[in-house]
């Protein structure tokens, strides 16, 4: 059974739609919100703060989401979890899906690239549901960017994230430790994905950060996980190498339709 851990700054308008059906799911144990805004929080919400299976951590100020990450998972009661940003929209029937293969012996489940659909509008975001999920292996250097916007594991396999990442690199890290233990990660394909990507990272006031971070990751990791654990260049090379052979299949694709 899934403990599900959502920060949020309530920009993403998808935690609200997903909210009733995690909620209904008999493989959901709880949702743990961790609320680092201290706004007023949208209007609908607090219809579900006395269910049984919502629990709310407000500390009052910006944890920042990978310390939000190891505060939900240091709080959840159940064996699996589900790190969920709030801009995504994906079918709940995943959590009875993946119940039975997120194990102490696999690492982290993300989300594939080639599954999402980035709608700007939310209006315009609509996902086909009760498509069966398939796992496949991470073998490249580091998953692609968008796999940590939906992650399910073990709680036995998450490593706390070092406090010098404060917003990035919290996915990777999450790889990486798992890698070194020997466990594999995997994509999900084969289902469809809606997000807006970065609805709240991408905000100017977080860019500095960003940026130091990015400036030290390569150190850490190598302090960390081993030297060469992480190299940026090799993430861009993949996705280089990867974006690219999927475009080249998809105009094979249609040529061959022309033809």
């Amino acid at each position: 059974m899934f403990s599900v851990i959502c920060p949020t700054m309530w920009r993403g308008a998808q935690l609200a739609i997903m909210l009733p059906s995690i909620l209904a799911m008999k493989s959901v144990g709880e949702i743990i919100i961790i609320d680092n805004a201290n706004v007023v929080r949208p209007s609908g919400f607090n219809q579900f703060l006395n269910h049984p299976k919502l629990k709310v951590i407000d500390k009052g100020t910006n944890t920042y989401v990978n310390p939000a990450w190891n505060l939900g998972v240091e709080s959840a009661q159940f064996e699996q979890i589900c790190l969920l940003s709030d801009d995504v929209l994906f079918d709940p029937t995943l959590f009875d899906q993946l119940e039975p293969l997120t194990t102490k012996d696999v690492g982290v489940i993300g989300v594939a690239h080639d599954t999402l659909k980035k709608e700007r509008s939310i209006k315009e975001q609509k996902i086909t549901c009760g498509l069966p999920v398939k796992l496949r292996a991470v073998t490249h250097h580091m998953p692609l960017l968008c796999w940590g916007i939906l992650m399910f594991m073990h709680k036995d396999n998450y490593s706390p994230i070092d406090a010098r990442f404060k917003i990035f690199y919290g996915d990777n890290w999450l790889a990486a430790a798992n890698k070194k233990a020997g466990r594999t990660n995997y994509y999900m394909d084969g289902i469809q994905i809606c997000t807006q990507m970065t609805t709240t990272s991408s905000q100017d006031v977080f860019k500095p950060i960003g940026a130091e971070e990015t400036d030290k990751a390569e150190g850490i990791f190598d302090e960390i996980f081993g030297v060469g654990s992480y190299r940026q260049e090799k993430v861009y090379d993949d996705m280089e190498q990867i974006l690219l052979k999927d475009y080249k299949e998809k105009h094979n694709y249609f040529v061959a339709l022309k033809t």
